[in-house]
């Protein structure tokens, strides 16, 4: 079947697409099929329009989604942006407001669209012819991931069985086992598709853990995201922190609720999921670049399949953002089939919604590219093949310097954006300049023994160290109390007979006895740094190879994975610099490039298999397995840890989930704390942040008795009344120990208590 329309019906139909939301926002219509319309609104329309205005031919296949896409975020946060502060200039109280938001976005389209009308009329007409799908069950199967495993998650909000969601784990494994098996009859855009919901399900499968926002940084986040959603306007006066200066968890998530009809929550545990899903058909469309298809969707698959993936990158939405930005922009870089023109303005489009988006991940944008430009323009000059000519053989060439795409300038407007942002505009580098500062001052300790030791672990086995109780006292509360004096502390005979101790969390229980349980935990540890550690050096050797033979188009992108490891390695090596930046952050952002090299690495040390293709049936079944093991599924056959996924109850269950109860005290706490000091452990923190709107300056994070203040409150959440348990961190690891309820109630008075949930003064 085939649709075609005329230029003038072409035009009257994206007219009334155009109109479509700000008249439903006008007479007050709701619904799901609003807020599905409102959506593909904010999410496609306006790079479609704007493209078609520019004249720009979007390739066909995912890039042309991936474009549209990455076009439509990055001219909503601009346009929210410049809405906001245009009109707190002029006087207007709430810049944000409905009304004046679907006014906003939807000048610039009609504008768009009356361009195109007078000087590109032809491209309006529309012919679009209908197939009847290739593989209907692919086209059909795949959307009903995301609903499984929100059944899934559903059912252990209402304290059900965990069936559903390990019920979905075996079903998108054998889902991507037969995607495999059919990948001489699939094209990229049946790989695409079915990589969406296979990644926006595993992504449901946490996000849509608990009924309010899960996690840590995400509370955070969440409490600027209330600060502009509240007298919907934006203003870093509103909390002078880089959080506040994302407009990814501020000024876009308050557009989307306020046209989507969205709960505020839910933006972030469900509507922006299904935008960060495109992140791994990115990172897919990149790797086609240089691999072939069944590669590049064992490159996606092994992205997918990682904790930071569906159970980190869900509780850090600005990094959520920033990634898919990033992504989108890489895949503008090297896109061969581009118009100039038409990449400059994607690179331009693309540069600005990451910096927008988050801060640090720009940093480490700048800095890959930085180090990939450097050292490929050392590596074409003169200087270096004069310099190599004497040890490589005479046969042996680097084709490094074949068409080349990143370009300085590209660089220099990320650092020009970054600049103009966070140095003018927010005044928001404090971490740089601590990062600096640090780096400078302990340089001396590059190559200590510590250093490499702590490098070397970091790397491999990120586990806790074992310390005692009495390390963490000594190390913590004199110094506490030095820079305290003003406070008021109990004596020791008052706190004789309350002294902490190190304790635990509940695990699964052991089905299979105690062998099956170390037999799982050396599995995970041994599967974890085989394919996120040997996999991808192997492969680093395997593109060398390959780069020596000629068979990139391109050398950057060699160089690109090269400047990953240097990234890296400056990060483990320079002092105190993990303390600035998270290392698992940095290598899942590395990953959006080494992906392709881990699968190629996987591939070469199965060599074994004389037959191709049961190599890349073995590395999906080792990416299946890794899906096992991080979603919780192995564990709670065998014992082991008890994983948010799949339980209520468990380290990460009762660190991140908040509650009702939690909720009602946090509000009850901001409204009458009156700046005076707040403790409590981390979790409980990031439930004042969120719900109580309590500046990080008025909280402290710990509850020993031998620091706590006789004046000011104690807020114990679920984790340390029914759970027993509080939290200190030391180091870079966290730990668990008795919490001290106990001495609160023989010693501080009971002000409110809203089930688990208690405070003290």
């Amino acid at each position: 079947m085939t649709l075609s329309l005329t230029a003038r019906q072409g035009a009257l139909l994206q007219l009334a697409l155009v109109l479509g939301l700000p008249l439903a926002t006008l007479i007050g219509l709701q619904g799901p099929l609003v807020t599905l319309y409102a959506l593909g609104w904010l999410g496609l329309l306006p790079g479609w329009l704007y493209a078609q205005a520019a004249g720009w031919h979007l390739p066909p296949g995912p890039r042309h989604w991936l474009y549209m896409a990455g076009l439509s975020l990055s001219s909503g946060l601009v346009t929210g942006l410049a809405t906001n502060s245009l009109l707190t200039w002029l006087g207007q109280p709430r810049p944000l407001d409905q009304p004046i938001v679907a006014a906003a976005l939807c000048l610039p389209l009609l504008a768009a669209l009356g361009y195109t009308w007078f000087r590109r009329r032809a491209a309006l007409a529309i012919t679009t012819t209908f197939h009847r799908p290739a593989e209907p069950g692919l086209i059909l199967c795949a959307p009903l991931l995301p609903l499984l495993a929100s059944l899934g998650a559903t059912s252990l909000n209402n304290n059900g069985t965990a069936a559903f969601t390990a019920g979905f784990v075996m079903a998108a494994s054998a889902y991507g086992v037969w995607l495999v098996s059919r990948h001489r009859r699939l094209s990229d855009g049946h790989y695409a598709w079915a990589i969406f919901w296979l990644g926006l399900g595993l992504l449901l499968m946490t996000s849509l853990r608990s009924w309010h926002v899960s996690g840590y940084d995400i509370h955070q986040e969440y409490q600027v995201f209330e600060l502009t959603l509240g007298p919907l306007q934006w203003s870093m006066s509103h909390l002078r922190d880089p959080y506040n200066a994302c407009l990814s968890i501020t000024i876009w998530p308050t557009i989307v609720s306020q046209l989507a009809g969205v709960a505020p929550e839910y933006v972030y545990k469900l509507v922006f999921q299904i935008w960060f899903a495109l992140m791994p058909v990115g990172l897919f469309v990149f790797a086609r670049f240089y691999a072939s298809q069944l590669l590049s969707f064992l490159a996606a698959a092994f992205v997918m399949t990682q904790v930071w993936f569906f159970q980190g990158m869900p509780t850090l939405i600005r990094q959520e953002f920033a990634l898919l930005s990033f992504t989108i922009l890489l895949v503008a870089i090297f896109d061969r089939q581009l118009a100039p023109t038409m990449r400059r303005a994607l690179i331009v489009a693309m540069g600005a919604a990451m910096v927008l988006s988050h801060y640090s991940t720009t940093y480490v944008a700048i800095a890959l590219l930085l180090v990939a430009w450097s050292i490929h323009r050392a590596a074409t000059s003169q200087a270096f093949s004069t310099w190599t000519a004497r040890w490589r053989p005479t046969s042996a060439t680097l084709p490094i310097s074949h068409l080349s795409y990143l370009r300085l300038w590209h660089i220099g407007l990320l650092v020009g954006f970054a600049t103009l942002w966070n140095f003018g505009f927010t005044h928001t580098t404090g971490g740089v300049a601590r990062f600096v500062d640090h780096s400078a001052t302990n340089f001396g300790q590059v190559f200590s023994l510590d250093t490499i030791v702590g490098a070397v672990r970091q790397t491999l086995f990120p586990y806790p160290s074992h310390i005692t109780i009495d390390t963490y006292l000594k190390a913590t509360v004199e110094p506490f109390r030095a820079a305290h004096p003003e406070f008021r502390y109990y004596t020791a005979a008052e706190m004789a007979g309350y002294q902490p101790a190190l304790t635990g969390f509940a695990a699964a229980p052991p089905r299979l006895g105690p062998i099956g349980e170390g037999l799982a935990s050396l599995a995970f540890k041994g599967l974890k740094v085989t394919l996120n550690n040997v996999f991808i050096v192997v492969g680093l050797a395997v593109v060398y190879r390959r780069w020596q033979q000629g068979r990139f188009g391109t050398g950057e992108y060699p160089v690109l994975v090269a400047a990953g490891f240097v990234l890296l390695l400056l990060l483990l090596l320079l002092p105190a610099a993990l303390k600035e930046y998270n290392l698992e952050r940095l290598y899942f952002q590395q990953l959006i490039t080494w992906a392709p090299v881990g699968v190629l690495g996987g591939v070469a040390c199965l060599g074994w298999w004389r037959s191709g293709i049961w190599r890349f049936y073995t590395l999906g079944a080792l990416y299946v397995a890794q899906l096992w093991l991080y979603s919780g599924v192995v564990f709670a056959l065998t014992g082991g840890p008890a994983l948010i996924t799949l339980n209520n109850y468990g380290e990460d269950y009762d660190k991140f989930v908040t509650h009702d109860s939690e909720i009602a005290a946090a509000r009850w706490l901001g409204d009458t704390h009156a700046n005076v000091k707040i403790y409590s452990g981390s979790p409980g923190r990031n439930q004042l942040w969120a719900y109580g709107q309590i500046p990080g300056t008025d909280i402290i994070t710990e509850t020993l008795p031998a620091v706590i203040d006789r004046d000011s409150y104690v807020y114990l959440t679920r984790l340390n009344t029914a759970g027993g348990r509080a939290l200190f961190q030391y180091g870079n690891d966290e730990y668990a120990y008795t919490g001290p309820q106990a001495f609160l109630e023989a010693h501080k008075n009971l002000l409110y208590t809203s089930g688990e949930t208690k405070i003290y003064r």
